[in-house]
């Protein structure tokens, strides 16, 4: 979250209800963190949009200020 990177890809996991938001990258441990919602949506006001996304759902977008696309994701 240190603003270079824009969220591209959003999960919101149906195991735990967490949310995850990728950036297209490589996803690993060693560059994963936690962070507060707030902190998703003050770098990403666009984020709210997907505040009602189903568990067991994903949003993707080419890129900010492009349409979120939500999807169910694969089990």
């Amino acid at each position: 979250m240190d603003g270079t990177n824009p969220s591209l890809h959003v999960t919101h996991d149906e195991d735990d209800g967490g949310w995850q938001f990728l950036d297209g990258g490589d996803a690993t441990l060693e560059n994963a963190m936690v962070v507060s919602l707030r902190n998703v949506t003050d770098h990403d006001p666009t984020i709210k949009q997907l505040a009602d996304l189903p568990l067991g759902w994903h949003a993707v977008r080419d890129a900010v200020g492009q349409p979120w696309q939500r999807n169910r994701s694969p089990r």
